[in-house]
């Protein structure tokens, strides 16, 4: 029988999809020896589940991969290597790996651990942008994870503010770097990725190497991009390159469209102005070479600004509504949230720590409710 993870349903073999809510059935309710509990959410790549570990007695994360994306040998190759390079790094600013294997019906699985909190993206108010305490927490513990895959050779090539996430742990939130579904593992005898013909990743993260194939290789400095844009977001609340169509985007991104930071953040230390503009640099030669580099220039421009706002303690992001999220490490919808932070009072100094300079003392009246963007693959 075909078992549907959303509704716990069963239907005849055979059948794909649930008539009820349209979730890709598996072909049994375990996946290997683990027994899945329902549907986290769903990518282009495949779909995670909450499930069941009869070993340990323990809630785990699975993805599972869609069925033509372990078709062909060659795949199935590439996510082994991969999953075993991932599963190997041992910070805690990435998704730990437990298993991966094939489930009865031949597709690819990997097994994480259940993470509590939730991604950047509902972080990012349009308005405000993030207090710059957070920008710190989230920029130095995902580049420190980043910087361990680079270490190892590992692309990550799909960077956003959807595949971050502030993880609520015993030591406090912690940033993990999640879904490194379309990575790709540095070749022992190349000291460059090789370039693929397919477009891979989300058009407004992608580097000008992505999109134009006469732009150069894709390597760690791709990931560097991305991470660059995503701390424009962060400073800014806007994305650099938002447009309404894939072509559009493609075309600002290559053609250097966008509104560059100093002109919307003047107020900004100099060394952090000159560090977006180096990791969001047009040729991959003149950008940090890894996540490694990018965190060490951060942590350096992090000096620059007042010590009223980066000494302060990190302000915690409160969400107005009953909106916890709870994922593995991989893609797909999440639960709409709203961007809100506690009220800073009205000491200056305080509420610097709480807003984003440009926008003065005071907080949003509206908080802003974003959603994810879609995924080229």
């Amino acid at each position: 029988m075909s078992y549907c993870p959303a509704c716990g349903s069963e239907y005849p073999d055979g059948w794909k999809r649930c008539p009820t809510d349209e979730a890709e059935l598996l072909t049994s309710r375990n996946v290997g020896k683990y027994r899945v509990d329902g549907l986290l959410g769903a990518g282009g790549m495949g779909a995670v589940y909450r499930a069941f570990n009869p070993d340990t007695r323990s809630p785990v994360a699975i993805k599972v991969l869609h069925g033509e994306a372990s078709a062909t040998e060659a795949s199935r190759t590439r996510f082994q290597r991969e999953a075993a390079s991932i599963a190997a790094l041992t910070t805690r600013h990435l998704v730990n790996v437990y298993d991966f294997g094939s489930d009865a019906g031949g597709r690819m699985f990997l097994v994480m651990e259940l993470l509590e909190g939730h991604n950047l993206r509902p972080e990012i108010d349009k308005d405000n942008g993030m207090p710059i305490p957070r920008i710190n927490l989230v920029l130095e513990g995902a580049l420190r994870g980043l910087g361990a895959a680079h270490k190892k050779g590992i692309v990550h090539r799909d960077l956003k503010p959807e595949n971050i996430f502030i993880a609520q742990t015993e030591d406090g939130e912690v940033a993990k770097v999640l879904d490194f579904g379309i990575a790709q593992v540095q070749s022992k005898d190349s000291s460059v990725i090789t370039k693929e013909g397919a477009l891979m990743g989300t058009p407004s993260y992608m580097a000008p190497e992505q999109v134009g194939g006469n732009r150069g290789e894709i390597g760690a400095w791709t990931d560097v991009y991305a991470m660059g844009v995503i701390a424009y977001e962060m400073l800014t609340g806007l994305s650099p390159f938002d447009d309404q169509s894939v072509t559009a985007i493609f075309t600002r991104v290559l053609t250097r469209d966008f509104k560059p930071l100093r002109d919307i953040r003047p107020d900004l230390p100099q060394p952090v102005l000159a560090l977006i503009d180096c990791a969001m640099s047009d040729h991959y030669d003149n950008r940090f070479a890894d996540a490694n580099a990018f965190r060490e220039a951060w942590v350096a421009a992090y000096r620059a600004f007042d010590p009223s706002v980066a000494e302060m303690p990190v302000p915690p992001f409160r969400r107005t509504a009953d909106t916890r999220q709870i994922r593995g490490g991989g893609g797909g919808p999440d639960a709409m949230l709203a961007t809100e932070y506690p009220d800073a009072g009205t000491d200056p100094a305080r509420a610097a720590t709480f807003l984003s300079p440009a926008q003065g003392n005071t907080r949003p009246s509206n908080p802003s409710t974003l959603t994810p963007g879609g995924v080229v693959t």
